[in-house]
Order: C-alpha cells, then sequence, then structure tokens
C-alpha cells in the first residue's frame, strides 16, 4: 500500500498509482523511488485497531511517519451514530444477529458429536435413535459403532454414555434458552437511554457459557 499526503490517498499497488497518473508514460518496472517523485510513498501494514464501545467506530485517517521514519496508517476513532433512532435501530439488527448465531451455534453443537471416556461419539439424530432403542433393552455389554472406530462396552458404560450424551443435549438447550431469553430481555428495563439499551445487548457474549463437547 502506497499512501500520498499531498492527496491524502492510498493505493494498493503499482497499477493504482499508475491509474493516478493516467497521462504519464512510466517504465515497466516502477521503482520506490519513482513513486516517491511522485509523491507516493510506501505504508506499512497495520491491523485496524478496535473502537472503544460499540458506539464508537474507527476509520482510516491518512498515515503519518513514525520514529523510524516510515509512513504508517493513522486512524481516528468517531461516533457511529447520529442520534438516537439510528442507535436503536442498530440496537434491534443487532439483537436478531445474535439471536441468530446462538440457534446456529445449538444446531451445530448439537450433531457436532462428543468425546466420552475418549470414544468419539456421534449425537446425530439417526445416532441418538439408536442409542435410544438400546437403553429399551438391557444387555450385559454393548458393541458400539464410534467415529474412530468401534468398542464394546458394559451395560453400565453403556449407560453412562447414554446419560452423558442425553445431559450434554439438554445442557444445549438450557444455555441457548437462557441466551435467548438474555437477549430478549436486554435493553428493555424502562428508562433506559438509547446507548444503555445497545451496551446491555452487545454485552451478551452469545459464545460463552456452551457445555464441553468432552464428557
Amino acid at each position: 500500500m502506497f499512501y500520498s499526503p499531498t492527496k491524502n490517498k492510498f493505493v494498493n499497488d503499482h497499477a493504482g498509482f499508475r491509474a493516478e497518473f493516467p497521462a504519464t508514460s512510466f517504465p515497466k518496472v516502477i521503482t520506490t523511488q519513482i513513486m516517491e517523485e511522485f509523491g507516493f510513498f510506501e505504508t506499512l501494514a497495520a491491523a485496524e485497531p478496535a473502537a472503544s464501545s460499540v458506539l464508537k467506530e474507527v476509520k482510516l485517517n491518512g498515515a503519518t511517519v513514525n520514529s523510524e521514519g516510515k509512513w504508517t496508517p493513522a486512524w481516528v476513532e468517531v461516533d457511529k451514530f447520529q442520534n438516537d433512532a439510528e442507535i436503536l435501530a442498530y440496537a434491534e439488527t443487532l439483537r436478531d444477529a445474535k439471536k441468530a448465531l446462538v440457534r446456529d451455534a445449538s444446531s451445530l453443537k448439537t450433531v457436532s458429536g462428543v468425546v466420552f471416556n475418549g470414544i468419539e461419539v456421534s449425537t446425530s439424530s439417526t445416532a441418538m435413535g439408536k442409542l435410544t432403542g438400546a437403553m429399551q433393552r438391557p444387555k450385559a455389554s454393548r458393541k458400539v459403532v464410534t467415529k474412530g472406530g468401534t468398542v464394546e462396552l458394559l451395560e453400565a458404560q453403556f449407560t453412562a454414555l447414554f446419560n452423558g450424551v442425553a445431559d450434554y443435549i439438554q445442557a444445549l438447550i438450557d444455555r441457548e434458552y437462557d441466551l435467548l431469553t438474555a437477549l430478549s430481555n436486554a435493553g428493555t428495563t424502562e428508562g433506559l437511554t438509547a446507548s444503555q439499551v445497545l451496551s446491555e445487548i452487545d454485552a451478551i457474549d452469545t459464545d460463552a457459557g456452551w457445555p464441553s463437547r468432552v464428557l
């Protein structure tokens, strides 16, 4: 990436540089010296910093020279919204998006399987149907086909496996319920400002609290 302090403009590559000077004939190979003669300086790559809050956003604001004499992107934090109506509209969009993430996460985790005593066990609807059917007919031992191969379990081991998988699926349901309820209730207390409504919704971590698939 290259930056022109005169134009206050970035170009990504040599093609972008050439496009800035359509009437100029450049050699096939454009050197750094040529670009600097035309006011464009190579700029170090830098990750965009995170905004300090959901009410702010970070924008590229030209470039500056660092202590080593290298050009580096400059960032400025600005207000993300113009008024309370925009904040509230975004809050509802965020609420809906987070609910969708929760539902998707629950669905994926439900069919991703578990690890029971080192054994990879499927939790697909077909596998769960087989486990449920097997539990209805007690046997001294069970032959189980897993993702990693086959294993034979004693009845007590099989029961522990079944109960562990059932508890895991229920824990997924519980976590989905709790997150969806929290998202529905966030920001609904009377008297909250628009900013507080958004902050409450944003604060809910939809990745946290899910049960471990390792039983």
